[in-house]
């Protein structure tokens, strides 16, 4: 069977067509005349008839609806995204006042993993160093004393309560400063150096990763609690895809295929990737299962959240097929016309029969009839 590839040249001549050729008093400068939706002046209304003249002045072309193996996607759509260690927020380990944030760093700032970021005060940092050095000096002078207990208890059996007590007391002393030890590394201050006198009044807060600075929230003198984000440090060097694809698309996904996209904020250029995971969660309100992908090649500094639109590529499969130009969109439909006839005049005679698109690989499209074809 034959059918035409349509150009926009095509349809722009079609409503000229001579009577019976096309559809005489209608729009000239519309295309639906030239297929034919005036009842009243058409032989039929999905018939298309076109002189040899017309068909060489408008360079029609003619092909089959044949079968052809085709490499097929998948649409999806999604965001890029980070995974959870890429991303960090920096919040402070107590409550104080911000004495000194770092000029150097701003949104959009690269800082290093371990870059001071900004420094706290409050006077509980002064007690909490001040309660571990009494812990010290009390753990010290117990220890003492639990050896004068033992040497009693060795020559006296009355002794041995006293004993008791004193191993007690510093088995509790021990376990107050491990709370302490813990509390103090909690808050980024060395035990080791609060035991030498060192007693630090601020609290340093820095950077936990690499990355660039994508929101911050801090000046000096402002008060600040356990939870509130100051900063928010963006790691973009393992950037992925986060893509949603309906359900009727999931049992053709594979681990490992090939993803191309675009990220339109970004203009048209392509980039390539593949698929990472598939998701086992349903989404019920979209209809739609998450897939995870990853960037392949190079790209430039992709953003965060940024939508993106994204081809799956499927396995080959063998399909009738048609170049993309043969088919004609129409109020959300889209048709072919077949060459049905070549008049004794030398008339071509084409039907417009409505089809289903399907895969698409390159330039050509996947098509299913919505009525019977005959055979070529």
């Amino acid at each position: 069977m034959q059918v035409r590839h349509i150009f926009p040249l095509l349809l722009f001549f079609l409503p000229a067509c001579a009577p019976n050729d096309a559809h005489q008093g209608s729009d000239p400068h519309t295309a639906e005349a030239a297929v034919g939706h005036s009842d009243a002046e058409a032989h039929d209304e999905a018939e298309v008839r076109l002189s040899t003249e017309q068909v060489e002045a408008i360079g029609l072309k003619t092909g089959s609806l044949s079968e052809r193996k085709l490499a097929g996607y998948i649409e999806a759509r999604g965001v890029l995204d980070l995974p959870p260690d890429e991303l960090a927020t920096v919040t402070p380990p107590a409550e104080g006042y911000v004495a000194f944030a770092s000029g150097d760093y701003l949104v959009g700032s690269y800082v290093k993993r371990g870059a001071l970021l900004a420094e706290l005060e409050h006077p509980d940092f002064i007690g909490l160093q001040q309660e571990y050095l009494e812990v010290l000096s009390e753990r010290r002078y117990q220890e003492q004393e639990l050896e004068r207990q033992r040497t009693l208890a060795a020559s006296n059996a009355g002794a041995l309560k006293a004993l008791q007590l004193a191993e007690s007391r510093l088995q509790a002393l021990e376990a107050r400063q491990a709370g302490l030890t813990a509390r103090l590394r909690f808050l980024g201050l060395e035990p080791d150096s609060v035991k030498a006198g060192n007693i630090r009044p601020r609290v340093q807060l820095r950077a936990p990763i690499s990355g660039y600075i994508n929101a911050l929230d801090i000046h000096r003198g402002r008060y600040v609690k356990p939870g509130d984000p100051l900063y928010q440090i963006l790691n973009t060097d393992h950037i992925h895809l986060e893509l949603d694809v309906f359900e009727q698309d999931i049992p053709h996904v594979r681990v490992g295929q090939k993803i191309t996209f675009q990220v339109p904020a970004l203009g048209r250029e392509s980039f390539e990737g593949w698929v990472k995971l598939v998701g086992k969660g349903f989404d019920m309100e979209n209809r739609t299962v998450r897939v995870h992908g990853h960037v392949k090649g190079p790209h430039p500094e992709f953003i965060r959240g940024l939508y993106l639109q994204a081809h799956i590529w499927t396995d080959e499969k063998t399909a009738r097929a048609l170049p993309e130009t043969a088919l004609v969109h129409e109020g959300g439909r889209s048709y072919i016309f077949l060459h049905t006839a070549t008049e004794p005049d030398g008339h071509w005679v084409f039907r417009k029969v409505e089809v289903r698109p399907g895969r698409k690989d390159g330039s050509w499209v996947e098509v299913f009839p919505l009525e019977d074809l005959p055979d070529q």
